[in-house]
Order: C-alpha cells, then structure tokens, then sequence
C-alpha cells in the first residue's frame, strides 16, 4: 500500500495535463500512487495520460462528464494512501512538494488538513501568495473565504473517512470552500498552511473556477456562508448577513446605509463569537479589524475623494461617523493601521485623511485623533 495518493481530476486540460503529470511522477518523494480521473474530456486529454507509461497511475475515465464534486468524491473512494495530495490538472507541484508535506504530517498527527504557500502564474507572470499559517487563524477566516488552496493540500484519510464526508454534490462551484468550512467545523484536527513554496498555481481564462457563472459561484457561496453563520446567530437574519459580506468583500456600497449596515454586523458578529467562543476569539477579532480598516479606507479614499475635491466642501453621514469612531476607539491600533495603509506617498489622500479626521472631531465633540500621527509622517511630503 502507498504511503500518498496523489489525485488529479481532469476535465479537457489536454495543454496542460502533462505538466501537472509529470510534475509528480519526478517527485522525490517515492512512496506513492497517482489516480487520475477523466471526467468524461472531449478533447485529446486521454491520449496525453495514456502517453505516460508510469506503474504509479492508476488511469480512470468517467462515461459522462459527472462534474467536479463527483469526481472528487470517486477519487476519495479509490484513494489507498494513509494520505492524499491533491493536485488540479493545470498546476504544478514543485519536487520535493511530497517530501516536505508528509514529512510535516507525520510530525504532527494532531493536523488533518495542510495546505502550502503557493505561486500564482500565467503566461506572462507570477507571484507568490501568503495565506494564514495556523489553525486558529485559518478556522477563523472561513466566514470570509477559503483560506486554504484546494491544488496544494495533503489530507490525511483516516479522519476524513471515519466521518464518511464526502464533497457535497450541490455545489458544482465552490465545492472546495464548502467541503474545507465542514471539515473545519466538525472534525476533530488542525488545518494549517506551511510556509513554504510547493506548488506553481495557474491562472487562465479556462479555470474551472473562473469559466462559471458568477451568479452560480454567488448563490453558492452565500449558502456556504449560511452555515457558517447559523450557530453564531440561529436563523436570525440569514437573507441579510451572507449579502452584506458579499457587499464588504466587493467594496460594493450603493448607499451609505449599507456602509452603516456592515460595520453593524461586524460588531454584532464580535459579540456574537465573544459569547459562543466558536471561533478563536483574537483572531476571529483580527479578521473583523482587517474588514474595518478595510471599509474605512474605502469610504475615505474612494468615497470622501470622489466627492469633495480639494475644498473639503461634504456632507458627513452622522450614524456612518459614530460607527467609524467607536471602531477606532475600541481597537487601538486600528487609526495607526489606516495611516500606514493610506499614506502612499500621496499627499492628496493625506489631505483628505486629515481633513476627515478633523470634520469628525468636530461633529463627535471628541479629542482629536488626527493629532497621534506622528510629525515625522507629515515631513515625508
């Protein structure tokens, strides 16, 4: 029996499933298997596979095209390995990828799910992508996205079949956040992300990812968050919470009440973990400062500037003022984070911080908070 099943799903990828193949056939790493499954290609996927002479792959090829979820979960069945690496049929795994990992998940059996840093590709350029390291951090993040890359994880089986959970089928998109959000959620072991670079990531108009509809991949992801968010809060609201974080992600605000409306519920959803403990509670905290930071820069730079010019001639929306003001003055650290992150060396912005800064001071009868950026920052201009 081998130590690692690799797997790769493959669907019309015939420009690129020899790379990924070969990728992993000169692994040094050599305890392993590679199950590929065509699931049902109409292009000339199976003769570039069946190129491949190798004794470690296990080739098998669907009579219908069964979709991603499906496949995934056929994979899970066939899989002999203590452990199984996952790999799309467009990336590529650098050569010591198995080695590290199952040298890591052999130290540390309390981990059931480890990703890597990545490098994200196309035919023009690439960079590298650092993602949260640790459990808590990763199981934190959930609510706002997946944290962990599908095509860099080892997961090891033994946990992942003893509680029968398979990809759900519902989700033809989206089926990695939804099925890495349940394992998060109800299996008894740490997700964590090296910090090291062990798969190449691309990116091309053909992703199976990018080539669905947004609509699709939106309805899935709301519902994903859906169950995200139900211990936290029951069935209360569950039309209009999935929606606003949709809107932060995007920075999609039509109004300045749905602005108001985020920063709400970014409190709410503090006090809600404060109380239920689902999520660790410093780090779940972090992420809702991150998204504060985040909305507070955007409404200043995009919305104050779009508006005002240089005569700092607004109209400031009181309740929107009250919510920005307690966010500073309950998180510390927060008005120094948004200093760094809007002094660009543009002194425009830095005007328009100052200003605002200013204006609400005045409005909210408050010392002023403008006043702690340090001198040395405004000698930069």
């Amino acid at each position: 029996m081998p130590l690692v099943t690799v797997f790769i799903p493959v669907y019309n990828r015939q420009q690129y499933i020899a790379q990924a193949i070969e990728s992993i056939l000169s692994q040094s790493f050599r305890d392993f298997e590679l199950i590929i499954i065509n699931d049902g290609s109409t292009d000339n996927t199976e003769e570039v596979i069946l190129s491949f002479k190798s004794p470690k792959i296990r080739y098998y090829r669907n009579d219908q095209n069964l979709g991603i979820p499906a496949t995934r979960n056929k994979g899970l069945n066939l899989a002999k390995g203590k452990y199984m690496a996952l790999l799309d049929s467009d990336d590529i795994a650098l050569p010591n990828r198995l080695e590290v990992q199952v040298s890591y998940m052999e130290a540390n059996p309390d981990v059931v799910v480890s990703g890597t840093f990545f490098k994200k590709f196309n035919m023009f350029n690439g960079y590298i992508h650092h993602i949260y390291q640790s459990d808590e951090e990763i199981k934190s993040y959930f609510l706002w996205g997946i944290p962990i890359l599908q095509p860099t994880i080892i997961i090891r089986l033994g946990k992942i079949n003893s509680t029968g959970m398979k990809y759900s089928e519902e989700f033809n998109v989206a089926e990695d956040y939804d099925f890495f959000a349940r394992v998060a959620n109800e299996i008894n072991g740490k997700i964590t992300n090296l910090k090291c670079k062990l798969t190449f990531y691309r990116r091309h108009p053909g992703n199976i990812t990018s080539s669905r509809s947004a609509e699709e991949r939106l309805k899935s992801v709301r519902k994903i968050r859906k169950s995200i968010l139900k211990p936290l809060f029951g069935n209360a609201y569950m039309c209009k919470y999935p929606y606003l974080i949709e809107i932060m992600a995007n920075r999609n605000f039509s109004c300045h009440k749905e602005l108001a409306d985020c920063f709400d519920f970014l409190f709410l959803l503090k006090a809600a973990n404060q109380k239920k403990q689902l999520f660790s509670v410093s780090h779940f905290n972090q992420h809702i400062k991150n998204m504060m930071i985040s909305l507070i820069v955007h409404f200043i730079v995009m919305d104050i500037k779009k508006s005002i010019g240089f005569n700092f001639n607004f109209q400031l929306n009181k309740k929107i003022l009250v919510l920005i003001y307690r966010a500073i003055s309950e998180e510390k650290t927060l008005m120094k984070k948004i200093k760094f992150i809007l002094l660009f060396n543009n002194k425009f912005i830095y005007l328009i911080l100052k200003q605002f800064f200013l204006r609400l001071n005045n409005i909210m009868h408050i010392p002023c908070i403008f006043a702690r950026l340090r001198p040395s920052v405004t000698r930069k201009f």
